[in-house]
């Protein structure tokens, strides 16, 4: 008995595709999807100080681009905190320029509101309506139907070979020609 078949193979190697897919668009980070899902009512605007802002070119094996890192220190509920999150998503612009433009906007000593998560004081943005949650929502749907039409047309290719090998096997084994 033949524990591999091609059409489990086959299955598997789908499989795996589709459950690569599935989870590539959680590459975000997990604190970007939940942040950016969370009700804008938990967070609260604490005044901050800009301790750095840059932007540099920055490439990896899954992204390419310029990064912008403003980092800026807060405190809330008598804690001082540190954070580099501009908005949730992110903070890779495709173009020098954007990411240019809004660095130039913070200076190192500068006085700035960001908002904080008032459940979690660590989770704090500078610019709470940029989100790009959204963006992450519709990858993951677009994926999702990609994965299903994959299966789908897996499923029918499997039925059709069934088929052919239905008509090829006599009805009834038992029955022996006199």
């Amino acid at each position: 008995m033949k524990i591999f078949t091609n059409r489990n193979r086959e299955f598997f190697f789908w499989f795996s595709i589709g459950i690569t897919l599935l989870l590539t668009p959680f590459l975000y980070r997990l604190e970007d999807l939940i942040g950016g899902l969370t009700d804008k009512n938990y967070f609260v605007s604490v005044p901050a100080i800009i301790k750095s802002s840059s932007n540099y070119h920055t490439r990896s094996w899954k992204t390419s681009g310029h990064k912008l890192s403003i980092v800026y220190e807060y405190e809330f509920g008598e804690k001082s905190f540190v954070s580099d999150k501009y908005s949730f998503g992110q903070s890779l612009f495709s173009n020098k320029h954007d990411a240019d433009f809004i660095s130039k906007n913070y200076d190192h000593n500068q006085m700035i509101t960001v908002y904080v998560n008032r459940y979690n004081p660590s989770i704090a943005v500078i610019d709470l309506d940029e989100n790009q949650t959204i963006d992450f929502i519709l990858l993951f749907l677009l994926l999702v139907v990609i994965v299903l039409l994959l299966f789908r047309d897996v499923r029918k290719r499997w039925k059709k070979e069934d088929m052919r090998k239905a008509r090829r096997t006599p009805l009834n084994k038992s029955i022996k020609a006199d």
